[in-house]
């Protein structure tokens, strides 16, 4: 096995700790194991340091060492890439192998959803230099599980152009709800509902791990508000996204409850570092209940989880909403 180091934690760190973990000692010019005692594996670490051609490079160069220790924004890239060890920061919530256990080799990204069958979808609105809008649209197979059957990350960076082409993709997979992340899309969100009307939802992100979901309708003057939005407490969606992935059977097996068409890998493996580089700490509210905080580092966008929290979201809603029925429109 031979491989750049990832997450500590991850499948690779764990087999790296079950051999003799040797490293290079340039005095002796030997390799010394660092736990003799394992002799599952034989492991060598190497790293940049011990490649003459990028070593004796001067220090302006921009394939030196400490060149990349600036050029690179992420600290975790620098300790896996340069010095090939495995990243310990915040807790890691999802690694690659947790993704490529939702993969199936024979399902592709559809180009349409015909009734009576339905989907959900979720918008993440790029805001900033690394993001990017990503919608995201699934449905629910005969396993109960969800199915992402349409992505796309927009190269284009005109919202009303996006408004657009998200304004075709609803009836195109026949979405019963979508929902909108409304921190960067609330001009977005308002052009989807001229067309929508509450079929398409704006949603903030709260800090509320007492009411995961909330629709709002005035504000905090019982003003009417112009559109409904909903209010989702950011942790407890991510959780609820993560136990989906890192779903297990009865037995204890792995059985995701998302699933990941991967029969054309190009379409969709840029997901998996857009899931997996969020990172977990413990934080406390004014009342003192403890929580779950997720972040991600500088320049490493998170945008399509965020996409597939809000499709979540918007079945969420659906089942959350009463129905219709005759005497309302009466009352």
């Amino acid at each position: 096995m031979v491989g750049t180091a990832s997450d500590e934690g991850s499948e690779f760190s764990r087999v790296w700790q079950q051999s003799d973990m040797k490293e290079w000692n340039a005095e002796s010019g030997a390799w010394i194991p660092g736990k003799p005692q394992n002799r599952s594996y034989s492991g060598y670490h190497i790293d940049q340091r011990m490649a003459p051609w990028i070593k004796s490079l001067p220090p302006d160069h921009p394939n030196s060492i400490e060149a990349k220790r600036i050029r690179y924004r992420s600290e975790r890239r620098f300790l896996n890439e340069v010095l090939g060890v495995f990243y310990r920061g915040l807790a890691k919530p999802l690694l690659s192998e947790d993704l490529l256990a939702c993969r199936d080799l024979q399902f592709a990204l559809m180009d349409h959803l015909d009734p009576p069958y339905v989907s959900y979808a979720g918008i993440d609105w790029g805001g900033g230099q690394h993001a990017f809008t990503v919608v995201w649209i699934m449905a629910k197979d005969d396993k109960d599980r969800w199915r992402l059957i349409y992505i796309r990350k927009f190269d284009e960076r005109d919202p009303m152009k996006q408004v657009q082409i998200i304004g075709n993709l609803i009836p195109l997979f026949n979405v019963k709800q979508a929902v909108a992340d409304i921190g960067y899309g609330a001009v977005q969100v308002s052009e989807l509902q001229k067309k929508f009307a509450d079929r398409a939802l704006g949603c903030q992100y709260t800090r509320r791990p007492e009411i995961p979901l909330e629709r709002r309708t005035s504000d905090e003057y019982g003003k009417r508000v112009a559109q409904m939005l909903l209010l989702a407490d950011r942790s407890f969606w991510i959780e609820t996204a993560i136990e989906l992935i890192k779903h297990k059977d009865p037995t204890g097996a792995v059985n995701p409850l998302l699933v990941l068409p991967w029969k054309e890998p190009l379409d969709v493996e840029w997901i998996i570092e857009q899931f997996t580089c969020i990172e977990m700490e413990e934080q406390e509210t004014v009342s003192g209940k403890k929580y779950h905080h997720c972040t991600h580092p500088e320049g490493e966008p998170d945008d399509a989880l965020h996409a597939f929290i809000y499709a979540l979201i918007a079945d969420a809603y659906g089942r959350m909403a009463p129905p219709l029925v005759i005497q309302d429109l009466f009352s």
